[in-house]
């Protein structure tokens, strides 16, 4: 039981990890240099952190949910996202992550093995 409450906090502080990159990043990518900025944090971050379903994958996911969230239009009728090629590219970052991801995740086990 309390492996898996560990594993459960390591997966909760790697997304929050994720969304506080993407939400610095999104602060900044206004700017080229920012942009830079934000894009080289996050995917150092994501390499920085160890492969697995509560760690790499967790920090991608907070990512691209924060991402999800902010690209929502607000009440007001602004974004932090316009329609342009920074926007786009900050947001296309997210495939990238989630495919590294997914992509480093360690293997389970193999059948071949199973006996």
């Amino acid at each position: 039981m309390t492996s898996r409450l560990a594993a459960l906090g390591r997966a909760v502080a790697h997304a929050l990890l994720g969304v506080v990159v993407l939400v610095t990043a999104t602060a900044v990518h206004r700017y080229l240099p920012g942009l830079l900025l934000g894009v080289a944090t996050s995917v150092a971050v994501l390499f920085a952190v160890r492969p697995g379903w509560t760690t790499r994958l967790a920090y991608a996911a907070g990512w691209v949910l924060a991402g999800a969230v902010l690209a929502q239009e607000r009440p007001e009728g602004d974004t932090w996202f316009v329609g342009d090629l920074r926007s786009y590219a900050l947001l296309g970052v997210a495939l990238v992550m989630v495919l590294v991801g997914l992509a480093t995740l360690p293997p389970r086990g193999h059948l071949s093995s199973a006996g």
